[in-house]
């Protein structure tokens, strides 16, 4: 599932609004894919939202060989009618229904969020990855509240969001890659890469392409690839 580009906006008052969602899973390398159920939408918050639910878009998914998998995204609805679709889904094995993780009652009010740019709202990364059970890192780029270079991170699987890390660029972030449990990279505009070797402090790891880059992952700690405009795919080994 590819992640989604700029964002999403659209109504977020009357009908239920906003771009399908979907995770398809294949058990015969890529060749045949079968759909998987996925909960059907969650409350937005904040503003002119209203009680209907909103089907919420899923820009990322990362699983673990366990079975573990964790997906997720939202967007911003637009203003006069200021509202959030935030959601992450979870499955813990190959082929059983996805469940909401952050939201498990999609019309009470259950989301804990301690992002404090959030003030009680729900919260889920556009670009995420989770490299253990229990730790995720996210990047939050199409908030318009947002400068979009920081780095959220979860310590309890995705549920609860942290916010506010600094990635060590000053461009938007629009891709992160997490090897293990405290080394992730983040790529993004003006072909800007940077890194962590302890899941908190990130700085630059060069600047390796004149384009933006909107994809990175890694086949090791060290061995990382990422794609970008024009054709641009660039290499660390």
């Amino acid at each position: 599932m590819a992640t989604a580009p700029a964002g999403y906006y659209g109504p977020i008052s009357g009908a239920p609004a906003g771009p399908p969602n979907s995770i398809w899973m294949s058990s015969d390398g890529g060749t045949s894919w079968a759909r998987q159920s996925v909960p059907p939408g969650v409350e937005c918050t904040q503003g002119a939202c209203g009680k209907e639910l909103y089907t919420y878009p899923l820009e990322w998914i990362s699983c673990l060989g366990s079975g573990l998998c964790r997906a997720g995204g939202g967007y911003f609805g637009g203003c006069g009618a200021c509202g959030y679709v935030y959601a992450v889904v979870t499955v813990t094995r190959p082929g059983a229904p996805w469940t909401m993780l952050t939201c498990p009652e999609p019309r009470l009010p259950c989301f804990r969020s301690i992002d404090p740019s959030a003030h009680g709202a729900p919260f889920a990364p556009d670009a995420g990855d989770c490299p253990t059970s229990a730790r995720c890192y996210g990047l939050r780029s199409t908030s318009p509240f947002d400068p979009g270079n920081g780095v959220n991170w979860s310590a309890d699987g995705g549920e609860l969001w942290l916010t506010g890390e600094p990635s060590g660029a000053g461009s938007l972030r629009t891709a992160i890659a997490c090897p293990a449990a405290r080394i992730c990279y983040t790529a993004g505009n003006q072909g800007t890469i940077t890194r962590t070797v302890n899941g908190t402090a990130f700085a630059a790891d060069g600047r390796p392409a004149p384009h933006d880059l909107y994809g990175i992952t890694c086949a090791a700690a060290a061995i990382c690839y990422a794609v970008g405009d024009n054709g641009t795919i660039v290499a660390r080994r």
